[in-house]
């Protein structure tokens, strides 16, 4: 009993050879067309520039957690300047990367930004015990430059934040 068919081995033989081509071309597009997201995980030391709205910036941490596009981060005080940070369990900010753009939402307990006006006054982001906050940046190399929005002001604050491990 012969149970060899010559046209059923055709078609498995036709079958594997076509998979193993869409394989292939699927492969070619995907390493030519299909890029990762550059990582920037890790923690920015921010340069806030001083302005009307906040003339003496506090020094902050900007703490960045990243999952392909989407990244979580938090706002940190920044006494001391060594570059190794405990990072945090909770990552009050959330958004997206997308090319070179950052954008960050959340809100943050206890952020101190601009400590006090030149007038001696307490600025509108001293203490407060939850602060709204809006981060947009651009990736200009392993560092970051945007803008803070707090608690929905008109005037963002300015920044330049340089990773911690780069310099």
């Amino acid at each position: 009993m012969n149970r060899f068919n010559k046209k059923t081995a055709i078609f498995y033989i036709s079958t594997i050879v076509l998979v193993l081509i869409l394989f292939k071309i699927i492969t070619a597009y995907g390493e030519s067309n299909l890029k990762a997201s550059p990582s920037i995980r890790g923690s920015y030391q921010l340069e806030i520039k001083p302005q009307a709205n906040c003339s003496n910036p506090g020094k902050v941490l900007l703490v960045i957690e990243q999952s392909g596009i989407y990244l979580n981060a938090t706002l940190l005080p920044n006494e001391s300047s060594k570059a190794v940070v405990e990072y945090p369990k909770f990552f009050p900010l959330s958004g997206k990367l997308q090319q070179q753009q950052l954008k960050l939402v959340g809100t943050i307990a206890n952020l101190n930004i601009c400590s006090y006006s030149p007038t001696g006054t307490a600025s509108s982001t001293a203490k407060n015990p939850a602060t709204n906050v809006q981060i947009q940046a651009e990736l200009v190399g392993r560092d970051l430059q945007g803008k803070i929005t707090l608690n929905s002001q008109s005037q963002s604050l300015k920044f330049t934040a340089f990773n911690s491990l780069a310099h």
